[in-house]
């Protein structure tokens, strides 16, 4: 027997038909796939450290009873705290089929392509309900938050009778796998815990061309000035003026993504919008416009947005530039990656 196990069916685990009337060893391979399915979701969140600290049951055959009852409480609280979580790396929400090319979504609170998984989406979206329907031992779920009703360190002396039902455990067990599965998808903020890091890079301005081939050979001849832990975004502006003369000027961005302590193979979806030009139908105004897929990487530089090869045969602009009005052939937006770990080396405890 694998201890702990693999993968969801390693050691023959029956998730459909496991139910239980006493306590013995059979048990312990369940939840300990629950406890690495779930190591596996917190360190693709870069919160390894979080998961160490909050799940310490330890589970070996031979562990004595309260470790059990631990490892049930701290997985409970682990699974509802990670789909709490704000202003950190987040799971995605895959059934309202809201991440894909040209969303028009830019205009929420977080601007962003696709709807966030969190305790009371992913309930329903598992098939229990809006929350009310939380199998638990020691806590009761009520709208979004968690109140303690019974901690495991006041119960775990107590015979196992008295603690939880065991005629529940199977139903238990198969619900928080449920939800695991449900951690797919990853949009990170540029925040606490990121899984990404970003910036921009410009370059010195230029004066004045007398052509746009000139213009832009100038741009990029310069070195560039990278700024790290900015707000990524992206702008570029190309103008000509009534002589005519040309300039160039861009604000490009780049993210890199931190390595992973699981073994596993990503695929980043790279999404922009613009609210004004559209950049050589890179981008669309107004609109989320998938702008760069990478594939089979565990750390990857993204190419910077828009990139020099871009640059390189950006068209001359269209319109004269006259004074005390905007500048023209304007481009100015932000970007958004999501992470997908369902890919053919993605997380070993998976359904899909």
């Amino acid at each position: 027997m694998n201890f702990p196990p693999q993968s969801w069916d390693d050691n023959d685990m029956d998730w459909n038909n496991a139910e239980f009337k006493r306590l013995n060893t059979y048990p312990l391979t369940y939840i300990a796939a629950i406890k690495e399915a779930l190591r596996e979701r917190y360190s693709a969140l870069g919160r390894s450290t979080e998961f160490n600290q909050n799940i310490t049951a330890s589970l070996t055959p031979l562990s004595p009873v309260f470790e059990f009852i631990k490892a049930l409480y701290q997985i409970e609280y682990a699974i509802y705290w990670i789909l709490q979580s704000y202003n950190q790396p987040e799971w995605v929400r895959l059934s309202t089929h809201n991440i894909y090319d040209e969303s028009t979504d830019i205009s929420g609170p977080n601007f962003n392509p696709c709807e966030r998984l969190w305790f009371l989406h992913a309930m329903d979206d598992a098939g229990y309900g809006a929350g009310e329907n939380w199998i638990g031992f020691f806590t009761s779920v009520t709208g979004f938050s968690m109140i303690e009703t019974q901690s495991y360190s006041d119960k775990k002396l107590y015979p196992i009778s008295e603690v939880i039902d065991l005629s529940k455990l199977g139903s238990w067990f198969r619900q928080k796998k449920a939800l695991i599965n449900l951690m797919r998808w990853i949009w990170s903020p540029y925040g606490v815990n990121q899984t990404f890091t970003c910036g921009t890079q410009t370059r010195n301005s230029i004066p004045n061309q007398t052509t746009w081939g000139a213009a832009k050979s100038t741009y990029l001849a310069q070195e560039p000035r990278t700024y790290p832990e900015n707000e990524e975004s992206f702008a570029y502006s190309g103008f000509k003026n009534i002589n005519p003369q040309y300039q160039i000027s861009c604000r490009q961005s780049y993210i890199v993504t931190k390595a992973s302590t699981i073994s596993r193979t990503d695929e980043i979806y790279r999404y922009s919008y613009s609210t004004d030009y559209d950049f050589g139908g890179k981008i669309q105004k107004e609109t989320w416009k998938l702008t760069n897929k990478i594939e089979n990487t565990t750390s990857q530089h993204i190419d910077i947005f828009p990139a020099d090869s871009v640059l390189h045969v950006a068209p001359e602009p269209s319109t004269v530039y006259i004074e005390d009005e905007s500048w023209w052939d304007h481009s100015v937006g932000r970007s958004f990656l999501v992470q997908k770990f369902d890919g053919e080396n993605g997380f070993k405890f998976r359904d899909w």
